[in-house]
């Protein structure tokens, strides 16, 4: 377990599907070099033994990492992966979990965003000028309130076409 107690945080990727294709993604470098992924249900008790063995040795680990494709497309596998890690790891503690999205569920799943609000914290991948361009737009002022009032933290992550000369 040497080296353990430098580690910061853990990324869970629960599945590369996602509700929007946008074209600068690395979802498909990743099927492609890494192979396909998704956490079935059946292997949540295996993340969370992952946890319950690594934790003890971490220090300074104070984020949860969750990853698509779109996380909120695997709501209730992050409800119980929460669940199940939220006594032991979280609780009582500084840590907190972390869910990089696109923002686009966020409303359709507001009661899951106010359960888990205190222990979030939110990367919003978001296209600013290139938003409909690459994918749908999102309500920004109504997802950032849902956040805002379940009392999670929320950055931006601009991502945007490198081949386009407006980013820069």
């Amino acid at each position: 377990m040497d080296g353990l107690d430098k580690l910061k945080q853990i990324s869970i990727y629960l599945g590369n599907t996602c509700n929007f294709d946008c074209t600068y993604c690395d979802r498909e470098y990743i099927a492609k070099d890494i192979g396909g992924q998704t956490l079935k249900h059946k292997w949540v008790d295996l993340v969370v033994d992952f946890f319950d063995r690594v934790a003890p040795h971490t220090r300074d680990m104070n984020v949860i990492s969750v990853h698509g494709g779109e996380p909120f497309l695997f709501v209730s596998r992050m409800d119980e992966l929460f669940t199940k890690l939220y006594d032991k790891h979280i609780k009582g503690t500084d840590r907190r979990f972390a869910i990089t999205t696109n923002g686009s569920m966020i409303a359709e799943h507001k009661d899951f965003v106010e359960k888990w609000g205190p222990y979030l914290k939110f990367t919003i991948s978001y296209d600013f000028i290139f938003q409909e361009k690459n994918r749908e737009a999102v309500d920004v002022l109504e997802m950032s309130k849902i956040i805002q009032n379940a009392g999670a933290i929320m950055q931006w992550q601009y991502v945007m076409p490198t081949d386009d000369p407006k980013c820069f």
